[in-house]
C-alpha cells in the first residue's frame, strides 16, 4: 500500500500559525505541544488512510473531505489521486459560529454537497 504525500496550503498553515498563537497567549509550550500533535494527526492519519474523512463538498470541481482532528477542530482537505497527494486545505475552529464558518469555506471556494 503506498502511501500519500501529505501537503498543507499555505491557508492551512495559516490557520496552524493563528492556533498555536491563540493558545500561546496562556501558555507557548502548550501551544507549541497542540499544533505539534495537531500536524502529527493529520500526517499519520491522512497518509496512510486518505478516504477516512467525511465527504464534505467541492472546491474547484475536486471532492472535499473533512477530519475531525481534536474535538474543536475540523481539517478540510482533498485527495489529488494522480499524485498520491493529500492537500490540507484548511484547519477550522468548530468553536467559532457558523456565519464565519460559512463565510470561511466560501471565501476558498468549498461548496457543500
Amino acid at each position: 500500500m503506498n502511501c500519500f504525500e501529505v501537503k498543507l496550503t499555505p491557508k492551512a498553515e495559516d490557520d496552524l500559525a493563528e492556533i498555536l498563537s491563540y493558545i500561546a497567549e496562556d501558555n507557548l509550550e502548550n501551544a507549541v505541544n497542540f499544533v505539534d500533535k495537531l500536524i502529527v494527526k493529520i500526517n499519520d492519519t491522512l497518509s496512510i488512510m486518505p478516504y477516512s474523512g467525511t465527504l464534505f463538498g467541492e472546491v474547484r470541481g475536486n471532492q472535499v473531505r473533512t477530519f475531525v482532528l481534536h474535538k474543536s477542530y475540523t481539517a478540510f482537505y482533498r485527495i489529488v489521486e494522480d499524485k498520491e497527494q493529500v492537500e490540507e486545505i484548511s484547519v477550522f475552529n468548530t468553536y467559532q459560529d457558523d456565519k464565519a464558518f460559512w463565510l470561511e469555506l466560501k471565501s476558498q471556494g468549498i461548496t457543500p454537497q
